[in-house]
């Protein structure tokens, strides 16, 4: 599971970590490569790649120390540095969704967060960084060829944009706690890069326990958008890992029933989940409890919009006898008590039951 670390965050511009970039001519024409930190404002981050020479990334090369030997790599290729943004973040395109996202996973199987397609990380390179090993190739031929030391300042290289691609800072950043990695995405519901597991659980209990607090002095009043709320919260959480059961290969008639799937009508929903995938979403629940969350559940879709009254529709498919035809529904504090427990319990059933199947 990845664990949130903070909320929704203002877009933002990052900028590169800097520093001077050196490149020195080597006997038999070779090159050695190195980098300076300069600024004590921010730190930095480098990983390095084997590149080929039209500029395209052909794999990850450990950066090894002083006296190490260097791994084989594909050849004919050159050594690059990438460096990271200020936050010690990269940024990744999807080859398949073409979606933006930051991290600071940097080798080896890469997942996207948003459509969970997986490839090796040389394929989520982005166009400016793709810019910049371009340059970075034409600059190590000129180093070879003329035989010296070409150093590149990264602070001041600002009339060259392909040395100082610049990153963006997205909307919800959070830490995986499977593997520890950091990944910065638009909204908040993603997979951690590494890892592939989702964030749906860290998010809706985080979400939960904020509502939980407000429903202790919500008023009458107030009842209504408190369990708003608590059902929006239930619905998007779902259908993050709604998101999950369609990706799984299956009959496209089973995923067009998985993407057709209603939270808004729970139990049909949950008998449904349970029938296709011998999920036990009803564990740790009551005979009734289940079908007092759909209730509740149908009672919210009054709230939002009929204003709270009662229609034909709510008394049809709930057989509610303690209101009639256009009676305002009260919400007392013990139906809201009784029901937050329940949509925890059914939601970490769900992400417990999804978790099982990747």
């Amino acid at each position: 599971m990845s664990d949130s670390v903070t909320g929704l965050s203002s877009k933002k511009p990052i900028p590169h970590a800097g520093g001077k970039l050196r490149i020195k001519p080597g006997p038999n024409n070779s090159y050695q490569l190195g980098f300076e930190h300069t600024s004590s404002d921010h730190g930095m981050a480098l990983y390095q790649l084997a590149v080929s020479f039209d500029g395209r990334p052909l794999a990850v090369v450990p950066v090894g120390g002083i006296g190490s030997v260097t791994p084989p790599y594909p050849q004919p290729s050159v050594l690059a540095f990438i460096i990271s943004d200020a936050q010690q973040m990269w940024g990744r395109i999807c080859p398949q969704c073409r979606s933006y996202f930051r991290t600071n996973h940097i080798s080896g199987m890469t997942v996207c967060p948003y459509c969970t397609f997986a490839e090796d990380s040389i394929y989520f390179v982005t166009d400016p960084q793709r810019r910049y090993l371009k340059k970075y190739v034409e600059v190590v031929e000129r180093v070879i060829k003329e035989q010296r030391e070409i150093e590149i300042d990264l602070n001041e290289a600002t009339d060259s944009p392909e040395w100082t691609y610049e990153e963006r800072q997205l909307q919800h950043r959070f830490t995986c706690t499977t593997c520890d990695v950091t990944t910065d995405i638009l909204g908040e519901y993603g997979s951690c890069p590494k890892c592939g597991s989702r964030n749906s659980g860290a998010v809706f209990h985080r979400k939960l326990n904020r509502i939980a607090s407000d429903l202790i002095t919500a008023t009458q009043d107030q009842r209504p958008d408190v369990l708003n709320r608590a059902v929006s919260v239930f619905e998007a959480m779902a259908n993050d890992l709604k998101k999950i059961l369609v990706s799984i290969p299956s009959h496209a008639r089973r995923r067009g029933q998985i993407s057709s799937l209603n939270f808004q009508n729970v139990a049909p929903a949950v008998e449904q989940l349970e029938q296709w995938y011998a999920f036990d979403l009803r564990n740790g629940l009551d005979a009734g409890d289940l079908p007092f969350v759909d209730l509740m559940f149908k009672r919210r879709h009054l709230f939002t919009h009929n204003a709270g009254r009662v229609d034909e529709k709510y008394l049809r498919e709930t057989g509610d006898k303690t209101y009639e035809l256009n009676e305002a529904v009260v919400l007392t504090a013990e139906e809201m008590d009784r029901l937050l427990p329940l949509i925890r319990k059914l939601g970490a059933n769900l992400i417990t039951d999804v978790d099982g199947l990747e």
